[in-house]
């Protein structure tokens, strides 16, 4: 039995539990990171600093370890491995080293831009830089991680990659905690070497298994045969180039977004960064997770014709997304001032900053649902190894986002939720014109039972979502909406804030079960099922 016919949708649900549960490990530690950062240094300009910093100094991630490289080698790979496990092992092993050459040239060159710039920049920029300049060397083993990680996906090992990053939480949560009684200005170097370490740390654990993997299927002889500039390597420039172009798209829209938020407010880019850590959790665990167990079964179903099964895949993809994000999105909105009152509001972060993270959240709220599709849509074009309509969507976001921001931040004066409500417009924008692409060259990808699922889905959470609502206001609870109102409302003792939010969190919950049962809900208790190992 060839890989392609043993690929089903339990093997897809196996694989994104697995990749799911590494997850999870991880965005706990990763939610942990962010409450010991916002409890030593709140949202402090400096803190914010930092963040543009990081940004800048990642600039090349996606471009190098995650998005492009991922989706041009997983396909190739795939391929080169179904005609010899070894030739497979070697291609990746040639990239491997070719990466560390080239990496290594990028960074610095990067650092000599930076120390040229410094002199010539004022106080603030130049703080920005001087940051950027000690993280730069944090994007070698970043990138080596996101190709180990492709690798593993390839074999289908999520776990190790999914988990790696809790290695790299750790350094951070203890040197953010170590470095709480220093001024925020003096701390910020230093927390920028640990963020150098923490990557080291990262990249070390996913390489382990990696190199296991590897010296057994060339049975020790890890150098023997080594061509850093080989046919296959070749092979591999041409898709990657365009999905550069694509992903390249996405961080450019990444450094603006920080831009105009520091334009908006010195404390924007720390709000926004505080924000989107909810957005990113059911996103990251989720749809990400989906995302790359779907890749490699897509691309297998494409190579063996199997057009049935690949239509199959794309449904239950778009379906899940659906069953989980948009109740997530409908929550946000809900809960934002008593999710990010108790997770974030200890020591240094305050009410002001409790209150405009909540706005941030609102905004990228608006986004949770197309970016969870976007993640889905796209490997279905990676697979057939068309990367031209990605391009096209994410440099027309890329322009409608600038636009929307100036107008938002310059003229309607909006601060820093200016940034999260454009992201949001341009995500839609981008996912709507995605599923039309495929739409054309595959006909309907949602059979009629999906789609009355999906509206099922859709009451079902309306419906629990009202109820809560109503529940709130009759109790004389405050509806938590329009706590950014009523600051009076927003509880200060930590076992208020845990009833203030567990107690319209479990009654939405509540809620939601009782109508997805009554209502024969198939879409969210498959999505139960997920999370069961068969």
């Amino acid at each position: 039995m060839t890989e392609a016919t043993s690929d089903s949708l339990s093997t897809i649900r196996r694989s994104t539990l697995l990749f799911f549960s590494g997850t999870m490990l991880s965005r706990i530690s990763g939610m942990f990171r962010d409450i010991s950062l916002a409890y030593a240094f709140g949202t402090h300009e400096a803190l914010a600093s930092l963040f543009v910093g990081f940004r800048f100094a990642q600039l090349f991630r996606r471009l190098l370890g995650e998005g492009a490289l991922q989706s041009a080698f997983i396909p190739l790979f795939e391929e080169i491995k179904r005609e010899s496990p070894v030739h497979g092992c070697r291609f990746f092993r040639d990239l491997s080293v070719l990466w560390v050459g080239l990496l290594s040239v990028l960074c610095l060159l990067t650092m000599a831009l930076l120390w040229f710039l410094l002199p010539l920049c004022g106080s603030g920029t130049r703080e920005i830089l001087t940051l950027s300049l000690i993280m730069v060397p944090s994007l070698l083993p970043t990138c080596l991680f996101g190709l180990n990680s492709s690798f593993l996906q390839s074999q289908q090992e999520y776990f190790v990659s999914a988990v790696s990053p809790i290695f790299f939480n750790l350094v951070i949560i203890f040197s953010a905690l170590s470095l709480r009684s220093t001024s925020a200005f003096e701390a910020m170097p230093l927390l920028s070497v640990g963020i150098v370490v923490a990557c080291l740390a990262q990249y070390t654990v996913s390489f382990i298994p990696v190199f296991r993997h590897c010296s057994r299927v060339l049975k020790g002889q890890f150098f023997k045969g080594m061509a850093l500039f080989s046919q296959e390597i070749g092979r591999l420039w041409k898709p990657l180039s365009l999905g550069l172009i694509g992903i390249g798209a996405s961080q450019i829209n990444s450094a603006i977004d920080v831009l105009f938020a520091r334009a908006a407010d010195a404390q924007g880019p720390a709000l926004l960064w505080f924000a989107i850590r909810f957005q990113q959790l059911p996103l990251g665990l989720f749809g990400i997770a989906l995302s790359s167990a779907l890749l490699p079964p897509l691309t297998r179903a494409l190579q063996a014709q199997e057009r049935e099964k690949f239509l199959s895949f794309v449904e239950y993809a778009i379906r899940q997304v659906v069953a989980l994000l948009l109740p997530c999105m409908v929550a946000f909105f809900m809960l934002g001032i008593p999710m990010i009152n108790c997770i974030y509001g200890h020591g240094n972060f305050g009410l002001s900053s409790v209150i405009v993270t909540t706005q941030c959240l609102h905004g990228y709220a608006l986004s949770l649902l197309p970016m969870g599709l976007i993640t889905v849509l796209a490997p279905v074009f990676y697979a057939q190894k068309n990367y031209t309509v990605p391009v096209r969507g994410a440099y027309f976001s890329l322009i409608l986002n600038i636009i929307l921001n100036t107008i938002m931040v310059f003229v309607f004066g909006w601060g820093a939720m200016s940034v999260t409500i454009a992201t949001s417009i341009s995500a839609w924008i981008n996912a709507f014109y995605l599923y039309w692409n495929i739409r054309s060259s595959f006909g309907p990808l949602i059979t009629k039972s999906g789609l009355e699922q999906i509206f099922c889905t859709l009451f079902v959470v309306l419906a629990a979502s009202a109820l809560v609502w109503i529940f709130l206001c009759v109790f004389s609870f405050p509806p938590p909406f329009f706590h950014y109102l009523l600051p009076s409302h927003i509880p200060v003792l930590f076992l208020d804030k845990l009833a203030h939010l567990f107690y319209p969190m479990g009654t939405f919950g509540l809620l939601l079960f009782v109508f997805a049962k009554c209502m024969r809900s198939k879409d969210l208790f498959s999505l139960l099922g997920s999370f069961r190992v068969k």
